[in-house]
């Protein structure tokens, strides 16, 4: 399922942010302002809004369960950050044969795109792995390594820490009786 469709990685991180952004899809803008020598601002350029893709309340939907792939029951676990809920998506997707008809065995690409904090995201980060070696799932390969660019990110950044959904290990048990 899937293995019909083709986008560029900055179309995927465009995707996974216009969720993020209660459903607007932004222009992507990698530099919000140019500095002389001095420090003094230049140029300062501001996020733009192409068109609304999703509403509202399907968007915020999409976050509450976007949350849960970076609990400890779900596939990016390894993305988990200790200060800042993270929303985000697993790819794998499996490579075209160059040669025939079909796919290649055990060639893979895998990928994580997520963005924090979920509650008030100013951070989307993809993460993409071409024939990784050490496994082949975008939880495992990308995960980590969205963890350690987003922890360094936002510390860079100075984004306020947020509460984190705690791992499923740190969770108390809940028990019903009726």
């Amino acid at each position: 399922m899937g293995h019909e469709i083709a986008a560029t990685p900055l179309q995927l991180v465009m995707a996974m942010s216009a969720k993020a952004n209660g459903g607007n899809l932004m222009r992507p803008l990698l530099v919000d302002r140019l500095l002389d020598r001095d420090g003094n601002v230049v140029m300062q350029y501001e996020p733009t809004v192409v068109r609304k893709v999703i509403h509202d309340e399907t968007a915020q939907q999409m976050v509450k369960t976007l949350i849960t792939v970076v609990s400890a029951e779900g596939t990016a676990r390894q993305a988990w950050l200790e200060n800042y809920t993270v929303a985000g998506k697993t790819g794998t997707a499996q490579k075209p044969s160059k040669t025939r008809r079909g796919y290649e065995p055990d060639k893979y690409f895998s990928s994580f795109i997520g963005f924090l904090p979920a509650e008030n995201p100013k951070l989307c980060i993809g993460v993409f792995v071409d024939e990784p070696h050490n496994g082949y799932y975008g939880g495992v390969v990308a995960g980590p390594t969205f963890k350690v660019i987003a922890e360094k990110s936002a510390n860079y950044l100075g984004l306020e820490a947020s509460m984190p959904v705690k791992p499923m290990s740190e969770q108390k048990p809940r028990v019903v009786l009726r």
